[in-house]
């Protein structure tokens, strides 16, 4: 589409059924690579909060946890992430030297709500973000639908009252 002035407008994002389409088709791919979207048994050696809690006995230990992607920056040959559990939430930090540039790009591949786990060092971020280099990680769910919108929340009262 373009505007009088010759400037082309930016595409719009996916929304609704279009961005389930998206995701059914990423699902797709997966099962012809041979990878289970829905993964296996996934044991993990802490919750989030606790490497929180407990960042300085863990500080530069190995730890293996598990959590739902909220959110993903990517930075070129580095990328950061979030994912929550039950007991709270922690960023992960991805290289490129590390992964492997297949796994790295499998890694930017993921949509927000996929459930991974992983295996990774803590540290602490030059801000003084506790955050998980990521070692190795595994998708143990691959998620269809999008995520709720997080900052608005659902407005219709009705709605809310029946869906609670």
């Amino acid at each position: 589409m373009e505007l009088a002035e010759g400037k082309a407008l930016e595409p719009e994002a996916p929304k609704g059924n279009e961005q389930m389409e998206l995701r059914l088709q990423k699902l797709a791919k997966l099962r012809e690579k041979g990878v289970n979207p829905f993964g296996e048994r996934f044991d993990r050696s802490h919750l989030l909060q606790d490497i929180t809690d407990k960042f300085d006995e863990l500080e530069n230990q190995t730890v293996t946890i598990a959590g739902r992607l909220i959110s993903k920056r990517d930075q070129g040959k580095a990328c950061f992430a979030n994912i929550i559990d039950q007991s709270g939430n922690i960023q992960l930090y991805a290289k490129i030297d590390v992964l492997g540039e297949a796994k790295y790009q499998d890694l930017l591949e993921l949509d927000l709500g996929d459930i991974i786990g992983l295996t990774g060092k803590v540290f602490k971020t030059h801000r003084g973000q506790i955050s998980v280099q990521i070692e190795d990680y595994k998708l143990l769910a691959k998620s269809v639908r999008q995520l709720p919108e997080k900052w608005h929340g659902l407005k219709d009262t009705d709605l809310r009252y029946r869906q609670r």
